[in-house]
């Protein structure tokens, strides 16, 4: 499975311990009804410096899964999945890179915007300009807009960028992801990226060094 980064810009990053409310308990103190909870988002600084000049933080946030069920003879209706991660801060270049996937990403800058110690916004994904900077295209999802709702289609295979379909859909701007070879010190990865501005990495590294390297690499290449 692929390890994801999450690239936005940090106009304000707070580099001290974050804690949002602790989460409500689970049991009223009469112990008469069952409380779910609001989710909770940590970030806690972390020593370690796995990309120059960029500081880590050892991070926690819950989503809300959505589910009825049963628990202790009480129903509930969703349950708070933890999520462990690491976020990357490079406080002079305004970048933040989070290792978590994109929905929960973009969960934990919405939740800390709303504080005024940060200031986290979204980049800007040009696929019209990256296509022409890689080797080789291996696949596409491109937005498929009809009259009953919004739907994607995926096309795969060599050259898939140069389909007079999929160009037309390149120059609208309806393409949410591309699959590609990325060349890095003459050895070929292979990478995805996303209109919301993640980056897929699918091949397996020895350590998270290699993967920080190879993800800002992608950035200053093709993002930035």
């Amino acid at each position: 499975m692929g390890k994801s980064y999450f690239i936005c810009k940090a106009i304000k990053f707070y580099t001290e311990e974050f804690n949002t409310a602790n989460q409500l308990q689970l049991v009223e103190p009469d112990g008469t009804s069952l409380l779910e909870g609001e989710p909770r988002t940590q970030l806690t600084p972390n020593p370690n410096e796995y990309l120059q000049n960029f500081r880590t933080f050892d991070c926690y946030h819950e989503t809300k899964e959505k589910v009825l069920g049963r628990v202790f003879g009480r129903e509930f209706a969703y349950y708070l999945k933890p999520h462990k991660f690491y976020t990357f801060c490079n406080l002079e270049q305004e970048l933040a890179l989070l290792r978590l996937n994109t929905d929960s990403s973009e969960e934990v800058i919405k939740t800390l915007n709303e504080q005024k110690i940060y200031k986290l916004s979204k980049i800007d994904v040009d696929f019209s300009k990256i296509i022409t900077k890689v080797p080789e295209i291996s696949g596409m999802w491109l937005k498929i807009l009809n009259s009953l709702n919004l739907d994607s289609a995926a096309y795969f295979g060599k050259d898939v960028d140069r389909d007079p379909r999929v160009r037309e859909m390149i120059e609208k701007g309806e393409v949410s992801y591309v699959q590609m070879k990325y060349v890095k010190d003459f050895q070929e990865h292979s990478i995805g990226i996303s209109k919301r501005g993640s980056i897929t990495l699918h091949n397996s590294y020895q350590d998270i060094e290699t993967e920080l390297d190879i993800a800002i690499d992608i950035y200053k290449k093709l993002l930035a």
